[in-house]
């Protein structure tokens, strides 16, 4: 009876490879994802160590906001040139790539209020760097999404 029918006896095999052809290949996804996203830590940390040391130096000084905001525009360049294979990673690279050009505006508004010392300017500039906090926020809390699984 068996010889009748050969395509019944391959129909299960064929179902339990592809399980497991599929459990592979969102394995090797989500181990993809995982080594994107340790390069980009391995991109941004240093960056925002190096932020946040030029900070401590003088932290209210017109050029140290200048190079801070430096740092920001060379982090948002090396972010765009990062491509990632999938696509929710690569829009948390985009989202957090908006973020480092706004903190870049940020910086720079900073130090052009600081050299003026004009108070207006400064309270402008503060109230930037206050949505870009909360866009921080947002940003940080996506990549970690995204590299978790979630």
């Amino acid at each position: 009876m068996q010889g009748d029918r050969p395509g019944l006896m391959q129909k299960p095999v064929s179902s339990a490879l592809m399980l497991v052809v599929l459990a592979f290949a969102t394995s090797c996804q989500h181990f993809q994802r995982a080594r994107e996203c340790r390069a980009i830590a391995r991109l941004v940390n240093p960056t925002l160590d190096s932020i946040e040391a030029e900070r401590r130096k003088a932290p209210n000084d017109a050029a140290t906001y200048r190079r801070i905001g430096t740092f920001y525009d060379r982090l948002a360049y090396s972010l765009v040139a990062f491509k990632s294979q999938n696509r929710r990673v690569q829009e948390a690279i985009a989202d957090y790539q908006r973020l480092a050009k706004e903190a870049s505006h940020d910086a720079h508004l900073y130090a052009d209020a600081l050299q003026a010392k004009d108070e207006t300017k400064l309270l402008a500039a503060r109230a930037s760097a206050s949505r870009t906090m909360k866009h921080e926020s947002g940003a940080v809390a996506h990549m970690d999404g995204v590299c978790r699984g979630k």
